[in-house]
């Protein structure tokens, strides 16, 4: 399965999410929706500081919430993401890592690698591990993509 069939399969067992429009807050859910519907390179272009925060969120502090501050701090009143938005965001780091970079960009690789590790340690996360949906699917997809790069770095 390809990372775009599993992303509108996990897009679409979602059930619909109400927006909190309290000043001054993100809430992750919604931007996960959001941004997961966009298309190709620009639009990681266009949103790699919330790429780059999701993978430092799930490195350093292993969880996400549902609500933070513009700061990206947590919000008091936040509560942790569900499995199924850990399975999209999951994904949307995968398809990323997979096909979404221009291979000739010269911060290509490093970006590939460091969306491909944020997924690798978010499937590795035993607060979601039980629970989250599409899980094999998910570690087939990151083993694929992990195959993939070895394998281009292996024909240089």
């Amino acid at each position: 399965m390809s990372t775009d069939k599993l992303l509108q399969e996990i897009k679409t067992s979602l059930a619909a999410q109400s927006d909190i429009n309290e000043a001054g807050t993100t809430h992750l859910p919604s931007l996960l929706l959001n941004v997961s519907s966009g298309g190709h390179s620009s639009e990681l272009d266009a949103n790699l500081p919330f790429y780059d925060v999701l993978c430092r969120k799930i490195h350093v502090a292993g969880k996400l919430h549902t609500l933070y501050l513009k700061s990206w701090k947590k919000h008091k009143e936040s509560s942790p993401l569900s499995a199924e938005y850990w399975a999209l965001t999951i994904c949307m780091l995968l398809r990323f890592a997979n096909d979404e970079i221009e291979p000739d960009q010269e911060h290509s690789r490093g970006l590939r690698l460091k969306m491909l590790n944020a997924a690798l340690c978010a499937l590795d996360l035993e607060v979601i591990s039980s629970t989250l949906p599409f899980r094999d699917e998910l570690v087939t997809l990151s083993d694929q993509i992990l195959n993939s790069l070895i394998l281009s770095e292996q024909q240089k």
